[in-house]
Parts: structure tokens; C-alpha cells; sequence
């Protein structure tokens, strides 16, 4: 097994493991349900708004960077369904709303919960390596863009 395969089964079975402790965390915790939705959901959608982040620091997605998506993160993206989702969340990926949200979001799931904080910090880092680790697929503009999100979690 490669080392990116075993970043890609860390991944998802970190991924997991957080999502579940999001869920047990977000019972009597200061999580505003009202205005965020479920904990669980609220932060799987960050995470998938990071990769969407990293992938797309170029602007665009090919459909070579889909495969590699599905395949590494175990999603199951057709081309056109990422290009939409990446349509319709462009404006929030692409801005620094973005990076303020990661960085308060994070801080206040360190205040929830220390535990549920250092997954969410080590999902971001693992994000970053399973990149980084990708020498045929990462760009410059990527490898930096990795650096600036993961400087953002203290």
C-alpha cells in the first residue's frame, strides 16, 4: 500500500471518528443549532470546503483532480456535480470570509471541546499532506495555499 493510500484510509476513518465525536460533543455543549445546523454537518462541510479550497486555488477543477478527489477522499463526484458545487459556494471558498470563518470555527470547537479541536487540526494537516504527497497533481499555488489555511488553526 502506497503512502497516499494509507493518508486516504487515514483520512476517511479520522473523518469518521470525528464527525462521530462532533455529534456526542454537540449534546449540552454552547453549539447555537439554530444558527449553524447540526455540529457534525456544520464542520463536514468545512472540511469539504477546505479541500475545495486547496483544489481549487487555480480557479478551476479539471476532471483529473475529480478522480483524484473521489479516489483519495472517497467522495463520489461526477465532473459536473463539483463544478456546481464549486459554483455555488465560490464566492464563500474563494473569499477571506473564509479564512475567518475556519479560524473562529475552530476556535470554538476547541471551547466545546479540546478533543474534537486537535481532530479537526490533525484532519486539516493530514488534508494537507495527502496534497502535498501528490506531486503529479499539486501546483505551487496549492502547496502555499495548504500552508496559509493550516497557519490559520492555532
Amino acid at each position: 500500500m502506497s503512502q497516499l493510500d494509507m493518508s486516504a484510509e487515514t483520512f476517511q476513518e479520522k473523518f469518521e471518528q470525528f464527525l462521530m465525536g462532533c455529534e456526542d460533543a454537540e449534546q449540552g455543549s454552547i453549539w447555537n443549532r439554530d444558527e449553524h445546523g447540526e455540529m457534525q454537518d456544520y464542520y463536514a462541510g468545512l472540511i469539504v470546503s477546505t479541500i475545495l479550497r486547496i483544489v481549487t486555488a487555480e480557479g478551476w477543477i479539471s476532471d483529473e483532480e475529480i478522480e483524484y478527489l473521489n479516489l483519495v477522499f472517497g467522495f463520489s463526484y461526477e465532473s459536473g456535480d463539483l463544478e456546481q458545487v464549486f459554483e455555488d459556494c465560490r464566492d464563500m471558498v474563494t473569499s477571506t470570509h473564509f479564512e475567518t470563518e475556519l479560524r473562529e470555527s475552530a476556535l470554538l470547537l476547541n471551547r466545546i471541546n479540546a478533543e474534537c479541536y486537535q481532530e479537526f487540526r490533525q484532519l486539516v494537516a493530514l488534508i494537507g499532506d495527502i496534497f502535498s504527497n501528490s506531486e503529479d497533481f499539486i501546483s505551487e499555488m496549492q502547496k502555499n495555499e495548504i500552508l496559509r489555511l493550516q497557519s490559520l488553526l492555532p
